[in-house]
């Protein structure tokens, strides 16, 4: 529903600053905390300023108990100040051909203009799922950062990576004026799906209807063999020689396709003839599915 209607997404803003602080610096990389006046009612995960902290952990405070500490933090740490790294957050999002999403701020607060639509959303939760180390933080629990004077546990804030085996990420969002955010992703019979919930009442409804979204999704596809390992897809004469070699699929290849579609197979670059020797396995064509 309205899939590219532009509304405030709170802290799902954290997934280009995630993106961003993945792209400009190492998980190894240490920054110090920066000063930030946590208000009441804001995300925190209790990091004071002046503490030296991994990336790595800054981005787990960022992705899991929605720190706002954090996204400053790793803000000022890549592009010196908030400013900048809000330009380099607008010239990001242009990039990735999210045409309907702004940002104002590095945290997701409702101040400037600071906005973003479903399909957006869902499109830069496809980028971040594509990093393994974003990928993994996302689908964690709980974790304890292990940098700073003292280690601390923090709780992932998406109640349905918790309780839903299959749910796996991605960020959670909530303010006055955004209502509950939730981008959720999962992965099912093999199936990876992605949704966007914006501007719901409260949690029990967001996680309710993500979760919702995310079966339907789930259901209209399927996880089906395109080729198995040494299947025989042709068959080529040898030349000077009455017989033929058989070529066969180089590894066996699975593909997600909407159910009621069928794959088609083409076989290109396949010569007419083979002129030997040739050694086992070497390639002489292309499966197209």
């Amino acid at each position: 529903r309205n899939p590219s209607g532009e509304r405030s997404i709170a802290s799902t803003t954290k997934m280009m600053t995630a993106l961003l602080s993945i792209e400009h610096a190492r998980p190894s990389d240490v920054f110090r905390v920066a000063s930030y006046n946590i208000s009441p009612g804001e995300s925190t995960a209790g990091l004071r300023a002046g503490e030296k902290m991994r990336v790595a952990d800054l981005l787990r405070a960022l992705m899991l108990p929605s720190a706002n500490e954090a996204a400053v933090t790793l803000a000022i740490g890549v592009a010196g100040s908030q400013a900048r790294f809000v330009r380099m957050m607008n010239q990001r999002a242009r990039q990735l051909g999210l045409r309907h999403t702004h940002y104002g701020n590095p945290i997701g607060l409702d101040i400037g203009s600071n906005h973003s639509s479903a399909r957006d959303l869902a499109k830069l939760a496809q980028v971040l799922r594509a990093n393994a180390f974003l990928r993994s933080t996302m689908n964690m629990r709980r974790a304890t950062l292990h940098s700073g004077p003292v280690g601390r546990v923090v709780v992932n804030r998406n109640s349905l990576v918790q309780e839903v085996g299959w749910v796996n990420g991605v960020k959670t969002g909530h303010t006055a004026k955004a209502g509950y955010v939730l981008v959720a992703s999962g992965t099912r019979n093999g199936v990876p799906v992605i949704s966007a919930v914006l501007g719901e009442p409260d949690e029990g409804l967001r996680n309710s209807d993500s979760l919702a979204l995310l079966r339907y999704a789930a259901a209209r596809y399927h996880r089906v063999l395109v080729t198995r390992k040494g299947r025989v897809m042709a068959r080529v004469p040898l030349a000077y020689r009455d017989t033929k070699v058989a070529l066969v699929a180089s590894r066996t290849t699975r593909r997600v396709i909407r159910r009621g579609e069928k794959t088609t197979i083409t076989l290109v670059g396949v010569p007419k003839k083979l002129d030997g020797p040739l050694p086992r396995g070497s390639r002489q064509g292309t499966i197209v599915v």
